[in-house]
Parts: C-alpha cells; structure tokens; sequence
C-alpha cells in the first residue's frame, strides 16, 4: 500500500509536459508579379514559410481516399481564397460573367522527412495566373492556409492588396 501511494505522489508531482503545436505555422514573406513581353502582369508568386513539429505537410499521389478523395473539403491541402479588391469590400473572385467561384486550391506534395526527427520547417512559393481571364480584377487579395495530415489547420496569411496591369 505505501508503496503504490509513493509511486502515485511521485507520479502526481512530475511537471506536465509543454504541450506542442499540432497545426503547422505559415508565415508570409511576400509575391513577385511577373509580366509577359508587352509589360503587363502575367504570374502572381506568393512566398511563404512554414513550420511543423510532426512533419506531415503535403499528399502523396495515392493519397485519394477519404479524407483527401476527390470532392473533399480535404483534397487540396493548400487553400486559397482570392479575392476582388476593386471596390471597397473584399468579394471572392468568381469567374467573369458567372456566379462560379475560381478553385485556386492547390495539393502540396509530401513534405515528411526520412528518420525520426520528423520536425520541418523551409519556403515555398505558389504560382497563379495573374492574366485577365484568370484574375479579371485590376486589383486583388489573396489569403492562404494549409492543411496537414491530421487535418490540423495552419493560421492564415493575406498578401494585402496587389495592383494588377493588364
């Protein structure tokens, strides 16, 4: 009896463990507008850093059962929301002359380290065409946040407002 009481006063006196993020960690560093031979804006590059302790960002190709199957809210890991900035509230950019939003959603690619420390953290960049079919607004905002494969959801980061020439 005495000695299961020392044990559970032992165990009751060890300090908890700090508890470590589960959603990986965007941060943004910036975009770059590319322009096409007559000068106007043809490639927005958005660039980021991200962080995650466990190291499961990103999908392998097989990766199409649920939760990440076609249809999903889980199929693209990388999440876009762009937005019109033209007038004075932010609207979700629809393709022109209809109500249909535009999936700029994008999957990224299994990220996940060899060995144990499975910790990553690096940049990237994701592209989008920036020509007046795509995005038809002379000026635009875009907000991103990435998915894991524990479905833990990172913050979201916002370019701010970008002037595009078209």
């Amino acid at each position: 009896m005495c000695i299961s009481i020392f044990f559970s006063v032992l165990y009751g006196c060890k300090d908890d463990p700090v508890a470590k993020s589960t959603a990986p960690v965007i941060e943004l560093l910036g975009y770059d507008l590319l322009k096409d031979i007559s000068g106007k804006d043809s490639l927005l590059v958005v660039h980021f850093s991200y962080e995650d302790e466990e190291g499961d960002i990103g999908l392998d190709r097989s990766d199409t059962f649920p939760p990440f199957d076609p249809g999903s809210p889980f199929q693209y890991n990388l999440l876009v929301d762009m937005y019109d900035m033209s007038g004075p509230d932010p609207v979700i950019l629809v393709r022109e002359g209809s109500n249909d939003t535009i999936n700029f959603n994008q999957r990224i690619p299994n990220l996940t380290p060899d060995g144990k420390n499975k910790q990553i953290r690096g940049d990237m960049k994701v592209r989008f065409d920036a020509g007046k079919l795509v995005l038809h607004p002379d000026r635009v905002l875009c907000d991103i946040r990435i998915y894991d494969r524990a479905l833990n959801v990172s913050n979201t980061i916002s370019t701010g407002p970008i002037d595009l020439i078209h």
